[in-house]
């Protein structure tokens, strides 16, 4: 440790075995602050670090500088010749001297470098940890977003984002320094497999069946894995095609501890239908609830319908899920852009806002709609808004419909066309009979109150 101007800096020489690797820096400073204790405590674990670079002939990156990107521009601008480690170490001693001599010159160049400078003249890539491995995913597959709200990236990117730093937050402390998913072998994700099994356990262990502080379900477990091959996949194909996913056929064996969302109970319905008219809420969250109610969209496809999408004046009054100006990308899948009989309660509130429910008609608005409507629903039973559609489900595959046995599984043909799911009734009929057919399943799935 050194003291100038009353601040404390760390200081540490290259080893001189080394110099060569680390293309002639000869030393590694950092700034530790005027607080001499905490300045210690940070010198000790800087030792650590740097030690243990040199012990593996490892650079010693300075993480906020260094990104691979920024090297590949260096090797770019410089036009030094880029050779990964192993083909510098499997050459003669001859070749691997040619291999360098392009970044001699680059050196000689530069009297003072800088770190990035340093690792793209000696071939050194830094560490692509599992977070950096996403950004660069992100690069990779960016028209797949076009045309998503800011929100709506958000939302795809957490699980993603979520099991990257879950991943490296694991290897640094099983490891003790940060992952590079290049080098990644089959056994290291099997370790991490096992650390996500030893999670589930965790939770499946405890006799009362309550939930656990950092347990997991083995969906969720499985999930995290995925999103890693995922991530891994996309980075490998495009820019290291030799490399192969480690994450490949990786898989937590389920232990049945999947948690369906649960349905209402009609008396459930008939109660929070009662909270709100009770309430001080605005009429449009009950007008948003009972389309739900009857007709299983979610609280996006109702709040985002525009005036063209409530078609009230028709032989069947319904809305249509379809791309419009606030739903530019359309729905999640080809099979949630649908028709929907508006029936009862559902076409009352449809009437009485014909032009849909502009206040929420918004990016967050769904969010904000669903926020309201959850907290009056948990007044009466600790569900959740989407208990609406596997109401509807659960309505649909019960009512024993069958229209002149054109179906081998009616209600479920029928459930999958209001519920927007493969397997609907778009592939048997022409338009023409479509909304009565849907109209006459769900009039027979719903309770004379709806």
């Amino acid at each position: 440790m050194l003291e100038r101007d009353g601040v404390w800096y760390f200081r540490i020489m290259t080893p001189k075995t080394l110099l060569g690797r680390y293309s002639g820096k000869r030393e590694f400073n950092h700034a530790l602050g005027r607080d001499f204790e905490k300045a210690r405590h940070k010198a000790v674990e800087y030792e650590q670090f740097y030690k243990g670079c040199f012990t593996r002939g490892e650079f010693p990156m300075k993480r906020e500088e260094c990104k691979t990107s920024d090297i590949l521009k260096i090797v770019a601008t410089e036009r030094v010749d880029f050779h990964p480690p192993e083909e510098i170490r499997a050459a003669t001693a001859r070749a691997a001297v040619e291999m360098y001599s392009s970044s001699l010159f680059a050196h000689e160049r530069n009297k003072t470098v800088t770190d990035a400078e340093v690792m793209a003249f000696a071939s050194v890539l830094p560490p692509m940890t599992m977070t950096l491995a996403l950004e660069r995913y992100k690069e990779t597959i960016a028209d797949k977003i076009l045309g998503m709200s800011h929100r709506e990236a958000q939302k795809k990117w957490n699980p993603f984002l979520n099991a990257a730093k879950v991943f490296d937050a694991f290897f640094i402390r099983e490891f003790g320094k940060p992952a590079d998913v290049r080098k990644l072998t089959k056994a290291e994700a099997i370790q991490y497999k096992n650390y996500l099994v030893e999670l589930v356990k965790k939770g499946a262990n405890r006799p009362d069946g309550k939930s656990v502080k950092g347990a997991l379900k083995s969906a969720s477990a499985n999930d995290k894995i995925k999103w890693l091959r995922i991530i891994l996949s996309g980075v490998f194909e495009v820019d290291y095609p030799n490399l192969t996913n480690p994450f490949v056929g990786v898989r937590i064996k389920s232990i049945g501890d999947e948690v369906k969302r649960p349905s209402f109970m009609e008396e459930e319905v008939l109660a929070i239908r009662e909270t709100l008219e009770l309430s001080d809420c605005d009429d449009v969250i009950r007008a948003i609830v009972a389309i739900a109610e009857n007709t299983a969209a979610t609280p996006k496809e109702i709040v985002l319908l525009e005036p063209e999408d409530i078609v009230l004046h028709s032989d069947v009054p319904h809305i249509i899920v379809r791309p419009n100006s606030h739903r530019r990308r359309g729905a999640k899948t080809k099979h949630r852009h649908r028709e929907i009989p508006l029936i009862g309660r559902a076409l009352d509130y449809a009437r009485k806002y014909p032009n849909g429910f502009e206040k929420y008609r918004r990016e967050n608005g769904s969010e904000a709609a669903g926020a309201i409507i959850n907290k009056h629903i948990k007044k009466v039973v600790g569900k959740t808004f989407y208990s609406y559609r596997h109401r509807i489900a659960g309505l649909l595959l019960n009512s024993g419909f069958d229209e002149n046995m054109l179906f081998t599984q009616p209600s479920e043909t029928m459930k999958n066309s209001i519920m927007g799911h493969e397997g609907g009734i778009q592939k048997y009929y022409s338009e023409g009979f479509y909304l009565h057919n849907l109209y006459t399943a769900l009039r027979k799935a719903l309770p004379d109150y709806a």
